[in-house]
């Protein structure tokens, strides 16, 4: 649950390169990062906060990873909706 108690937005999504990503409907589509930082090549999870409409790969997703293979994002999505488990932001 975010903080204004909406269920948080969860996806599984493979980084491409510097600039893209495939998501979990396999689109290929851009990604941006407030710090402008690439992100590593492998998969991460996304997190969004409930009050997010429309989730875009944008500043305000939390990308956690990454992961050599999906399984493991799964896992730690799984763990992070849970409240269970802490997951690395990178």
């Amino acid at each position: 649950m975010s903080a204004t108690g909406a269920p948080l937005h969860v996806e599984i999504v493979q980084v491409l390169s510097n600039t893209h990503l495939m998501d979990a409907e396999n689109n290929e589509c851009k990604y941006f990062r407030e710090d402008r930082r690439p992100l590593a090549r492998g998969h991460y999870v996304v997190v969004w906060p409930g009050e997010v409409e429309q989730p875009r790969f944008d500043q305000r997703a939390c990308f956690y990873g990454p992961y050599g293979a999906a399984l493991i994002a799964k896992l730690k999505a799984a763990e992070h909706v849970a409240g269970s488990h802490q997951i690395k932001e990178s």
